[in-house]
């Protein structure tokens, strides 16, 4: 195959997979924003949810690393900010989440739904199962348009990750990866 061609070819699925969130109007933050941002929601997401047996060791990770703060308006959520951004972690009953808000700035991508998926695949020993198109109910009755990504380990739901992508109302609707319990 000519070379030119190779890399046109790469170079259009490459574009295809980064301008896929633009299609709402954003665009994505810039590479090294980007790549520090993502190394950062994975970190949170390894310390402080992944592998962890409960509700209670998870708390108690949060409190001991003296890195978060009691999210003022979300009971048992714990905020911590990176680089001026709000990230928090909820350990709940059944599951540990980590959020960030996608659009920090108006017009503004922080993530791409692309990158997050890689970087799961790669951090974990979880396998991606299925993606699915969903619509949620927003705090103010709006329809939240979302991609739902499951990933399993060993092919069983005992302990799956659930990434939740919204690909509307990104400047209120927060991205959520959701670790259940072993």
């Amino acid at each position: 195959m000519n070379k030119t061609l190779l890399v046109v070819l790469i170079s259009l699925i490459f574009q295809r997979s980064l301008c896929a969130e633009t299609l709402y109007g954003l665009e994505l933050a810039s590479a090294p924003m980007r790549e520090k941002h993502l190394d950062h929601l994975m970190k949170l997401f390894h310390e402080f949810c992944l592998g962890k047996k409960s509700q209670q060791v998870a708390t108690q990770n949060i409190i001991n690393s003296d890195r978060f703060r009691p999210a003022k308006d979300f009971e048992g959520t714990y905020e911590e900010y990176f680089k001026g951004l709000s990230y928090a972690v909820t350990p709940d009953q059944d599951s540990c989440t980590v959020d960030v808000l996608l659009q920090y700035q108006p017009g503004i991508l922080l993530l791409s739904l692309n990158e997050i998926q890689i970087a799961i695949t790669q951090l974990t020993n979880f396998s991606h199962a299925q993606s699915l198109r969903k619509a949620e109910i927003g705090d103010n009755s709006e329809s939240i348009q979302t991609i739902e990504s499951h990933y399993l380990k060993n092919g069983t739901n005992a302990n799956k990750i659930v990434l939740t992508y919204p690909t509307s109302y990104q400047d209120i609707f927060y991205m959520t990866i959701n670790y259940y319990y072993e």
